[in-house]
């Protein structure tokens, strides 16, 4: 019965912590990963498998980016628009550039097929493999309704399946 008692005080004690310091506690969980100078956005990501350090996230200049840990940081991994410029999009964060750019706002892995599932705004859902690079289109309408602003997306781990 005591030993009950003790474990009921030390739950109480730390839900009383979480609710009183939440900062501290989360603090201790997580960290904040920031984005290389002049990226600016980070609306959705993707990591490749559960425990994994590799995850993804979609930038406002139209670039997926990959965080590859502390030790490799940031990496350029694809864009969704064939047209795009460097020399015009990089670091830009004109939202009227988004449908020369690209504007990735919603990503989902498919650990199945090692492919990103990519959501942009002005392209329709498109696709990039592991080696990232220009993304593949996938689809710009459904049952012959146009895509209009494609916003997220996910993947069903077991069939494969695409919801957008």
């Amino acid at each position: 019965m005591a030993v009950a008692v003790g474990v009921i005080v030390a739950i109480s004690l730390l839900i009383f912590a979480i609710l009183l310091y939440p900062s501290l506690v989360v603090s201790q969980s997580f960290r904040q990963l920031n984005l290389p100078p002049g990226k600016v956005g980070g609306e959705s990501i993707a990591f490749e498998i559960p425990g994994s350090p590799v995850l993804y996230t979609g930038v406002r200049d139209g670039q997926i980016l990959q965080y590859r840990g502390p030790i490799a940081g940031w990496l350029e991994f694809a864009f969704t628009n064939p047209m795009r410029s460097r020399a015009v999009c990089d670091n830009t964060t004109d939202p009227d550039m988004g449908p020369v750019c690209g504007y990735p706002l919603g990503l989902a892995y498919n650990p199945l097929t090692r492919q990103l599932i990519i959501a942009d705004a002005y392209l329709g859902l498109l696709t990039s493999g592991p080696d990232g690079r220009l993304a593949k289109p996938l689809a710009t309408a459904a049952e012959g309704v146009p895509f209009v602003a494609t916003n997220a997306v996910d993947v069903d781990p077991l069939s494969g399946n695409i919801y957008c």
